[in-house]
């Protein structure tokens, strides 16, 4: 064969590769992780343990408690997640009040800071993925033909169990991640002091959420080609990325 003829052989085998990769290969395993993930009641209970026991590790016992009625208040504020009653939650930690965005949840060296303070800062640093982004999904590719008939209905947003499945991997994921910022914010702003020493508010909300991004990784910290090719080739690639390095 002439290189002109090696030269089209080589683009079409490389076109024929990248058509499996997203008609075929890419759908079908993204469609299992959601079954190992969102559909799976077990996967939640042990990322709210998973997520739990990394943050007593990095923080400890102190203020574990008080910050955890903090971020349910936080949650119960903007309850958006279907199938997490955060206010039910609160009633049963011994609170009937209905939280309101000028509560006060932090007190201290850093003066006064309110839930819609801390919301604000949460927001702004992206602690608040999608069930999509911390569940480390592949990118959404248009599978072929049968397949896509078969694949379409079980994708999570595309039924209702999947949809609640989504919410309330989302709920367990930003209380987790709101528990571990309060926290943070409760020893650093301690007149017994934190680890940090003096710093100013805004320095804290980045170190804060440095370390709760740390702790609780997700598929945003990752890189085009990671997100692209490492996920499909190694399960849960995004939280292995993100944990192992500091639990190691």
């Amino acid at each position: 064969p002439t290189v002109a003829q090696m030269e089209k052989l080589l683009v079409e085998s490389r076109a024929l590769t990248m058509d499996f990769f997203t008609k075929y290969l890419t759908p079908a395993t993204n469609t299992w992780k959601q079954g190992m993930t969102i559909y799976r009641l077990g996967h939640h209970i042990r990322n709210g343990i998973g997520n739990l026991t990394l943050q007593y590790v990095a923080r400890g016992a102190r203020d574990f408690n008080r910050s955890g009625v903090a971020a349910a208040k936080l949650l119960g504020r903007h309850n958006s997640h279907e199938g997490m009653d955060f206010m039910s939650a609160l009633k049963a930690a011994g609170s009937d009040a209905v939280p309101t965005g000028g509560d006060i949840l932090v007190s201290g060296k850093h003066g006064d800071i309110s839930l819609d303070e801390i919301l604000g800062a949460m927001s702004k640093e992206g602690l608040f993925p999608t069930y999509e982004v911390s569940e480390g999904l592949l990118s959404a590719e248009t599978a072929a033909g049968g397949l896509e008939r078969i694949l379409r209905p079980l994708d999570a947003s595309n039924n209702p169990v999947g949809r609640l499945g989504g919410k309330v991997s989302e709920g367990l994921d930003h209380y987790s991640r709101a528990h571990h910022f309060i926290q943070i914010l409760m020893q650093e702003s301690s007149k017994r002091g934190g680890r940090w020493g003096n710093i100013s508010k805004e320095e804290l909300y980045r170190r804060a959420a440095r370390e709760v991004r740390r702790n609780h990784p997700d598929s945003s910290m990752l890189t085009g080609f990671e997100n692209k090719y490492m996920k499909l080739a190694i399960p849960f690639y995004s939280w292995l990325r993100g944990v192992l390095p500091g639990a190691l």
